[in-house]
């Protein structure tokens, strides 16, 4: 992971601010779906 970090970021800072906000993207999708899990587990009790 360091390296890939280290080749973006001597290519240019678009590309791995672009990754970054791919995975915040990635990580917010899984978020609200953990929570739409719980939510669903409450409302199923």
């Amino acid at each position: 992971m360091c390296l890939v970090r280290q080749v973006l970021l001597t290519n240019s800072d678009v590309p791995f601010s672009y990754l970054l906000m791919f995975s915040n993207e990635i990580y917010i999708g899984q978020l609200r779906l953990n929570l739409f899990s719980q939510y669903k587990q409450v409302y199923a009790l």
